[in-house]
């Protein structure tokens, strides 16, 4: 069961209530023994600044009532003998008008205050859906070539300081243009949208990174994983994809909508990884999985190392 914290907003605008209250009671049983109050006036002034630490308007205003109501009551609980009462009436209107003006400047200010906050959360919400628009890709969601590239660069950077191993999967959507002519650009379009969410929903690592790399091709990013890990996830995300049952139009291609992978890996030991390496060798897969049938997983013939 979650408790909440004892240092609460709400908890301490409430302590704050509590404090001026406590302060306004105090200050009444000295009022009675003060003949103009001018002292104790500075007090009730004193728990009106402290009621502005609440935060909330309708505090404050409460304190404002209750202090002027305090302020007027000693009036007939005890009658002054040496002050006329038009005095004593005239020296708490004007200890009367510095509490309110100083409630109302008050109230004011909170709710400048509270209107301030809340476009600085709209502002910030605007500023983190900008963020991820320009991050991701509107159509499916997942990242877009901006990250990939920025991403891909950081995790060669990243393996070869740790020397560790970096796994690129390159894919592409079998005979998409087919299914797009056919479909249309909608149902084309849907069809995007089900492969991205098939191949997110595979990747097992907070660090591994999905990518529309263009069109109906994706990317994959896998740091620290081997070539045998690389292709077991591999294999895994093609199943799951033909597994969709998104069937292809075209009379021809005679089933599913499928996908074709080239895995590609670059090893520790070098000086410095380049992106375009990994890249290439991933493409040069994915090229022979295109021309050995399409619906496979191929894998670059030699892991990528590189030198100085």
């Amino acid at each position: 069961m979650n408790n909440a914290p004892n240092n609460t907003p709400e908890k301490l605008r409430f302590d704050i209530i509590a404090v001026c209250v406590l302060l306004a009671a105090v200050v009444f049983l000295l009022d009675i023994s003060v003949p103009l109050g001018i002292a104790v006036g500075v007090l009730y002034l004193l728990i009106i600044i402290v009621s502005l630490q609440a935060g909330n308007p309708q505090v404050t205003r409460y304190i404002a009532v209750g202090c002027s109501l305090l302020l007027f009551a000693d009036i007939f609980v005890k009658s002054p003998e040496l002050v006329p009462l038009w005095v004593v009436l005239l020296n708490r209107v004007m200890i009367l008008g510095v509490i309110w003006i100083t409630a109302i400047l008050g109230i004011r200010l909170e709710k400048a205050q509270r209107q301030l906050k809340k476009q600085e959360s709209e502002l910030q919400k605007v500023n983190q859906e900008l963020e991820q628009a320009a991050r991701h890709d509107s159509l499916t969601g997942v990242a877009n070539r901006r990250l990939f590239d920025k991403d891909l660069e950081t995790e060669c950077e990243r393996a070869s300081r740790g020397e560790t191993p970096l796994s690129l999967l390159m894919i592409d959507v079998d005979h998409f243009k087919l299914y797009n002519d056919i479909k249309g650009h909608q149902a084309g379009d849907v069809c995007l949208v089900r492969v991205a969410k098939a191949i997110a929903d595979k990747l097992r690592r907070p660090g591994d990174l999905v990518a529309r790399y263009g069109g109906e091709e994706f990317a994959v990013i896998l740091p620290v994983t081997t070539p045998d890990g690389a292709v077991e996830l591999a294999e895994e995300i093609r199943q799951a994809v033909e597994s969709l049952g998104i069937q292809h139009p075209d009379p021809q291609v005679n089933g599913p909508v499928t996908i074709s992978i080239g895995a590609a890996s670059l090893w520790p030991g070098a000086q410095r990884l380049e992106p375009t390496a990994v890249i290439s060798a991933a493409d040069t897969a994915l090229y022979r999985a295109k021309h050995d049938g399409r619906n496979c997983v191929r894998v670059a013939e030699t892991p990528v190392y590189l030198s100085n």
